[in-house]
């Protein structure tokens, strides 16, 4: 008889702590207190309620006479005071109990420093960035990826490194450099801004066994016309037409130019002297913007302005050539590029610094490249040229934003 009493006892106490809590709930509550987001469960109340974590929240419950915190393990620990019944939001996400503390009281979620959540986008200033893909960029094997095993006793075709670096539609465009044998040489590489296939050497002639483009080409943008246009350190300046994209190589009379860009349509070229604006042809060069010198390279917003890294700061051009300085303090500038949404993102030897209002929002990518050298954007996502230790490693990098 005794034993029965203590089976059903047992039975009870087993019941309880499943269905309300006997004593500490020890099961773990999975979905509160680290995730970034939930839902409302439709059975609460009517649609859902997408809530973002906010800064030190940390969901607490409470009941009569006692408050129940989700410790680190996930499981309830008593607290010394309730908190006060104004903390509840008033969205009818906790108006229904969720639990019983095994004493009667029931508990109810508070969720006291939540905001309404939207998901991070590029559109967002608060957009967050993650690494949505690597490509290599010397992809000019003698043999097709079909054949991998084969291939991959075989030595490349030429060993390219990543210089500079566009977006043109769905593909990413790279200047890429070879210095490695006795034939030092350029070309333009481009890829699926996605996938990193599709890989094509349109710099090259007599089925890629030409290069008309030097060791020493540097940056490239697209006109939005059909055009490529690609500088080079010395006195050249290439033009690769759409459809055929040959090279055609021109004398720009500007030397050591370290960037290329465009102003209101316009060619120019950044050197440590000042900024060239060319001519239709390419021909001949005039002063741009007196007094920005270009220490690294620049990039072109939706509206036609002109950024460009200038020792310690970011200098905005107008296509008239009013300059102002839209940041300052940056250190280790690489290159700029801007996104759709004015994010201004400043490549740097120590990761990748966004900056909104000219206000640092976050910096990403640190650590992901060996040796960067180019920026760019489609409009949302970046994407980094990373020329690396040698053609082995040289990649594109691309980051996209996710939602939390």
């Amino acid at each position: 008889m005794k034993f029965k009493s203590l089976s059903a006892l047992f039975f009870i106490c087993v019941t309880l702590t499943v269905s309300s809590g006997c004593g500490k709930r020890q099961t773990p509550i999975t979905a509160y207190p680290n995730v970034q987001q939930y839902q409302q469960d439709p059975s609460i109340g009517s649609g859902y309620n997408p809530y973002q974590q906010g800064v030190g929240a940390n969901p607490s419950y409470y009941g009569n006479n006692s408050a129940y915190n989700i410790d680190n393990s996930g499981n309830w620990e008593t607290t010394t005071a309730a908190p006060s019944t104004s903390d509840i939001p008033t969205n009818g996400v906790n108006t229904s109990p969720l639990a019983t503390n095994g004493q009667g009281d029931s508990l109810e979620l508070v969720l006291p420093n939540l905001q309404p959540y939207a998901p991070p986008s590029g559109n967002s200033s608060g957009a967050n960035y993650s690494l949505a893909g690597t490509f290599n960029v010397d992809q000019d094997n003698y043999l097709p990826p079909a054949l991998p095993l084969v291939g991959s006793l075989m030595p490349t075709r030429n060993q390219w490194q990543a210089s500079g670096i566009a977006v043109v539609g769905s593909d990413v465009v790279i200047t890429a450099t070879d210095k490695s044998g006795l034939f030092k040489k350029g070309t333009v590489i481009t890829m699926n801004a996605e996938t990193g296939q599709n890989w094509r050497n349109i710099g090259s002639k007599w089925l890629g066994v030409r290069h008309p483009m030097d060791a020493t080409v540097k940056g490239i943008v697209f006109d939005g016309g059909g055009k490529l246009y690609a500088n080079d350190s010395t006195n050249f300046l290439y033009v690769l037409s759409e459809p055929s994209f040959s090279v055609e190589k021109l004398t720009s009379n500007v030397s050591g130019s370290i960037d290329i860009g465009l102003s209101g349509g316009v060619v120019i070229l950044g050197t440590s002297s000042g900024l060239k604006k060319l001519s239709p042809d390419g021909s001949s060069a005039v002063d741009f913007a007196s007094g920005v010198n270009a220490t690294g390279g620049m990039g072109n917003d939706s509206a036609g302005n002109l950024y460009v890294i200038s020792g310690t700061n970011i200098k905005k051009i107008t296509p008239d050539g009013n300059v102002s300085d839209v940041i300052s303090g940056i250190s280790g500038g690489i290159d700029v590029t801007v996104t759709d949404n004015g994010n201004i993102m400043v490549l740097t030897s120590g990761g990748i610094q966004m900056y909104n209002g000219g206000q640092l929002k976050t910096t990403f990518g640190s650590g992901d490249y060996v040796n960067a050298s180019a920026i760019a954007t489609d409009g949302n996502s970046i994407f980094v040229a990373d020329s690396g230790s040698s053609y082995k490693d040289s990649k594109v990098l691309k980051y996209s934003t996710m939602s939390l």
